[in-house]
């Protein structure tokens, strides 16, 4: 290796965790995995497009959170998937404590529900159980994601995180936008989980978000060499391969498929 490359390695490897924050993407997310109650799955869908997303569309609409998603689990399925759908309800800041009946009573009056709190508890608790709650933080959001979609989700556990971080971060980034630009991917993020945490389950989750089942299934294999030659033409990417086993380990990993996305009523039109 030649001392040019040799110094575009250090500096992509090594970026302060500082930095990483200042160029962090503002806000946060709130993740709720969730598994559907024993025979309740067509109910359930019924429930997700009658009551959960007007409910959700008006809690976007009040500007109380900017976005929603709801993610269905494709693999693992069955008994074995440790989530059937994952809810995401995206805030551009500090998101508001969680909500009270008072609140919520207020969201059913402005869908226009004719539900009262107490029915709306009994019927979430008849047809899903909550297995976990987090609250996540963007650290790198490249492109979006649409209804449809199918997304991989990466959870990793993170041994050397300045590594890692400057890696996603310094060089695929750089390659995701490639992906993006070329119709490939669709989209391209690094969460960070914010609550809980510790050193117990995983540090970083990565989403790589494809148009379609047949592009997420053939993924960027067959393209991956020539992109990062052609974005990173001063690095080989196999000098990367030993510094990222010992950053990070992939500690399990969902395909999910976008069932909805919620956005302003006004970015609709």
């Amino acid at each position: 290796m030649n001392r040019n490359v040799f110094y575009v390695l250090a500096l992509v490897l090594t970026s302060p965790l500082i930095m990483m924050a200042q160029s962090a993407p503002p806000g946060y997310r709130r993740i709720t995995c969730l598994k559907v109650q024993p025979g309740k799955q067509a109910e359930l869908t019924q429930f997700q497009n009658d009551i959960w997303k007007k409910l959700v569309q008006r809690e976007v609409d009040e500007g109380e959170a900017s976005a929603a998603y709801l993610l269905r689990t494709v693999f693992p399925g069955g008994e074995e998937a440790y989530c059937d759908y994952i809810t995401v309800i995206a805030y551009a800041d500090i998101p508001p404590s969680p909500p009270g009946p008072e609140h919520l009573a207020g969201l059913l009056k402005k869908a226009s529900l004719d539900m009262t709190v107490d029915a709306y508890y009994a019927k979430v608790r008849e047809l899903e159980r909550v297995v976990a709650s987090e609250l996540w933080r963007p650290l790198i959001i490249v492109g979006t994601a649409q209804k449809g979609d199918f997304l991989y989700l990466n959870f990793m556990k993170v041994h050397d995180m300045p590594t890692y971080q400057g890696f996603e971060q310094n060089v695929w980034k750089q390659m995701a936008e490639a992906f993006i630009k070329e119709g490939i991917m669709r989209g391209w993020f690094v969460m960070v989980p914010f609550l809980p945490s510790g050193t117990a389950g995983y540090q970083a989750v990565s989403v790589d978000g494809f148009p379609s089942w047949a592009q997420a299934v053939k993924g960027i294999y067959d393209v991956e060499a020539d992109t990062f030659k052609r974005v990173h033409p001063d690095l080989q990417l196999s000098d990367f391969e030993g510094k990222l086993v010992k950053a990070r380990d992939l500690d399990h990993r969902y395909l999910v498929t976008v069932e909805e996305r919620i956005v302003p009523s006004s970015a609709q039109r």
